[in-house]
C-alpha cells in the first residue's frame, strides 16, 4: 500500500513538472504575443503592435516597442519604448481565468496629436473608437 502511495505521489509531481516544463517552452515562443495582441486589436478597435512581450510565472508581463494607431491611419497615434504589466502569476491566471490587473507602467511614451482636414484631432477619433 505504500509502494502506492509513493508511485502516485511520485506520478502527479513528474506530471507537474512536465506541465510547467512545457508551459515554460510556449512562453519562449512567439504564440503569448500572437495571443495578447490578437484580443487586444479584437477588442479595443484599435492597431496595437509590439515587437516582443515577455510573459514571467510570478506575473509580470513587458511589452517591447508598443505602437497604437487607428485601423485607418497609417500613422502612430502612441508609442513607448515599454510597457511593464503586473498581474495574477500563471497559476493564478490558469485557476481563476481573470487577469487581475494590478499595475501598469510606460516608459518612454511618446503621443503623436494631428488635426484633419476636418479640423478634428486624432485624440477625438481615438476617444471615439474606445
Amino acid at each position: 500500500m505504500r509502494r502506492w502511495t509513493i508511485r502516485i505521489v511520485g506520478g502527479v509531481i513528474l506530471l507537474l513538472l512536465a506541465l510547467a516544463a512545457a508551459v515554460q517552452v510556449l512562453l519562449w515562443t512567439d504564440l503569448p504575443r500572437q495571443w495578447i495582441l490578437g484580443l487586444v486589436n479584437e477588442h479595443s478597435a484599435l492597431i496595437v503592435h509590439a515587437d516582443s512581450i515577455s510573459v514571467s510565472w510570478i506575473g509580470r508581463t513587458t511589452l517591447r516597442h508598443l505602437t497604437v494607431r487607428l485601423p485607418l491611419s497609417r500613422e502612430d497615434f502612441f508609442a513607448a519604448d515599454s510597457v511593464e504589466l503586473s498581474h495574477r502569476s500563471i497559476p493564478g491566471l490558469i485557476f481563476w481565468r481573470s487577469f487581475g490587473l494590478r499595475s501598469v507602467r510606460v516608459h518612454g511614451p511618446h503621443v503623436y496629436l494631428k488635426r484633419g482636414m476636418d479640423q478634428r484631432r486624432n485624440l477625438q477619433d481615438v476617444l471615439s473608437n474606445l
